[in-house]
């Protein structure tokens, strides 16, 4: 049995990083991916003594085949294990991508499939912030509108529970 203390087998946990990336215009990079319904920003699941930051950085590259300059931290966004699906819990961890200028698009590439697989990712489209509901699940449309938020609005970074700022955090762990 997995006990608080004990750092040499911790509980499981999914460790994941996202980044907004925007267009001059404002509008949202998202990916459509082949396993899950809905677009999502790029990024991924972090490998074995990597980084959220690290993961960001390199699945997007993989996603696009760009190299994104990372600017600053937005978000932390916290998905609990679901036992329907078998997902353990997760965290997701979202950073500012920057605005990618013209030429920059139009050098994105989509990774191919491996022999005999569908590939990962199906399309990419920048999506105006008021269309994101048209694509995103809800659970992702939250935390990119936060994201957004967080960005546009100066915010400190914030912290999420499938999408929604847990606000009160003395509250929400039974400290109040």
């Amino acid at each position: 049995m997995h006990e608080d203390t004990d750092y040499a087998a911790p509980g499981h946990r999914r460790i994941g990083g996202q980044l907004l990336i925007r267009n001059d215009a404002g509008h949202v990079l998202l990916v459509r991916p082949s396993y899950k319904p809905g677009w999502i920003m790029p990024g991924g699941g972090a490998l074995p003594d990597e980084g959220a930051l690290a993961a960001a950085s390199r699945e997007a590259h993989q996603e696009t085949s760009l190299t994104i300059k990372v600017r600053r931290f937005l978000l932390v966004d916290r998905i609990p294990a679901n036992p329907e699906s078998g997902a353990v819990e997760g965290y997701n961890v979202v950073f500012d991508g920057g605005v990618l200028a013209a030429d920059a698009i139009s050098e994105i590439t989509l990774p191919k499939a491996r022999p005999g697989r569908e590939p990962e990712l199906l399309d990419f489209k920048f999506v105006h912030p008021d269309d994101l509901v048209a694509h995103c699940e809800p659970y992702h449309l939250r935390r990119v509108t936060a994201a957004l938020a967080v960005l546009t609005n100066a915010l400190a970074p914030q912290y999420l529970e499938l999408g929604r700022p847990v606000t009160n955090l003395d509250e929400e762990h039974g400290r109040a």
